[in-house]
């Protein structure tokens, strides 16, 4: 589920940058908006799911290097201050 808020943003890159000539600029303007609305009520529902409740997500990819005595995994945290970022940065941006 909090995979789901990069891959928004990943899709509307995406679609803004090679689908932005056959939509148009209004198509273009109302495409990019409701991505950035998607995207901001993810993080509200995120942000009452870790900082509201005093928890943390840990996402975990996979494993980016092992050996015996060192270990290195690719992910993601979500914590509070995470979350409150995203709040943020998504509500200016929107």
């Amino acid at each position: 589920m909090y995979l789901l808020l990069l891959y928004t943003l990943c899709f509307s890159i995406t679609a803004m940058g090679l689908g932005g000539r056959f939509l148009g600029k209004a198509g273009t303007l109302i495409l990019s908006n409701l991505f950035m609305l998607i995207c901001f009520m993810l993080s509200c529902f995120f942000f009452f799911e870790t900082s509201l409740s005093s928890s943390f997500v840990v996402c975990k990819l996979g494993i980016w290097f092992d050996s015996e005595i060192f270990f290195l995994q690719w992910g993601f945290l979500f914590d509070s201050i995470t979350t409150t970022m995203l709040v943020v940065v998504t509500f200016v941006s929107f």
